[in-house]
């Protein structure tokens, strides 16, 4: 979750409170709420992997619009602190709302961005925002949105850190437990499809209500959607699973890269084994490294052992596959050039191959 700057009228330099969890898009929260003249004191985060930072420098006007915009982001606790900022590391509750609140005030914008689908006590982070919120309050979600994952068949996010995916429709039901109402929605195209709402307690204006009705429109499908998503796996399982015995007999088990925790959900699915994957190849940085891939005794290796000459001639089996094109820079730039298979690609739902 993260606070950012919030709609305060334009009389004079304004303080404008942000509280900060987890990383954060600051971009579109300028353009909406910081106005020439205002300056950005951060308060402390709660949530997540909170961050606490204090930056009283003043926005730039935009030589465009004459919006302001927050100088910088906040991309990790690390930064923070290396700016001498103090860190607050908790999770977002009652107790701590109430100690934000005593402390600080209420914000004036509250943003979660990626960290939704984690929550498990959904009724107690309701019930916090509460305690922060007042009258003006926006509240910004960003989330992986429910209809990418069904129209591009992305069913191994649904894993174990992944206890929620949502709709429109749930934030629809999310604002009024609030007491207020979807503002306005974006579909981010980051993260495999994104959706992006805004919260508040002013009424929504008429293009926003036709853009709520148009999706709930094609919301209503997505019952009939998720049966159909349960077909393709039984599609791709069967398909992919023929193409790595393939390639297995013809060069052996293969290496493959990465090892992101939502990869667990089709090597089960596939029973791959050692027979299947000699190792897992992380950046040197992991701290998987030195682990098995979990259910196998399938090794996660660094990419410093990764070699041409170790791999061979035959193929690598991408696991990160939602990462496709970075995932084959990067081999590229460390010296692979054979080929490359997503272990779960759109080929592989369209029938035998």
């Amino acid at each position: 979750m993260i606070v950012e700057p919030g709609p305060l009228e334009q009389r004079r330099v304004q303080r404008v409170v942000r509280m900060v969890v987890a990383e954060h898009h600051v971009g579109d929260l300028g353009r909406l709420h910081a106005q020439p003249g205002q300056r950005v004191e951060d308060q402390p985060a709660v949530g997540h992997h909170a961050r606490v930072h204090h930056d009283r420098r003043p926005l730039v006007p935009d030589q465009d619009n004459g919006a302001g915009h927050p100088v910088g982001g906040v991309p990790g606790a690390q930064h923070v602190q290396e700016r001498g900022h103090p860190v607050i590391n908790d999770f977002f509750s009652e107790d701590v709302a109430g100690q934000f609140v005593r402390a600080h005030g209420r914000p004036d914008v509250v943003t979660f961005t990626n960290v939704f689908a984690h929550i498990e006590d959904l009724k107690g982070v309701i019930r916090a925002l509460k305690i922060v919120a007042h009258e003006r309050t926006l509240i910004v979600v960003e989330n992986h949105y429910l209809g990418a994952i069904l129209e591009r068949n992305q069913f191994d996010t649904f894993y174990h850190e992944h206890p929620r995916t949502y709709s429109l429709t749930s934030f629809v039901h999310i604002a009024r437990s609030l007491g207020m109402a979807i503002v306005r929605a974006e579909f981010p195209k980051r993260y495999g499809g994104n959706i992006r709402v805004f919260l508040s307690a002013d009424p929504c204006d008429a293009r926003t209500r036709e853009t709520l009705a148009e999706v709930d429109q094609v919301e209503s499908g997505f019952g009939a959607s998720l049966g159909t998503l349960a077909e393709r796996i039984a599609t791709w399982k069967k398909n992919k699973f023929a193409q790595i015995l393939d390639e297995v007999g013809r060069h052996g088990p293969l290496a493959t890269k990465a090892f992101p925790g939502r990869a667990a959900i089709p090597v089960k699915l596939l029973n791959l084994s050692t027979a299947h994957i000699s190792a897992a190849y992380e950046k040197p940085s992991s701290v998987k490294i030195g682990n098995y891939i979990p259910g196998t005794r399938i090794p996660i290796r660094s990419d410093d052992e990764f070699t041409p000459a170790l791999i061979g001639d035959g193929p690598v089996l991408n696991l990160a596959w939602h990462i496709a094109d970075e995932i084959k820079g990067y081999l590229r730039q460390r010296g692979y050039s054979g080929s490359i298979i997503d272990i779960i690609s759109p080929e592989d739902f369209a029938g035998r191959k």
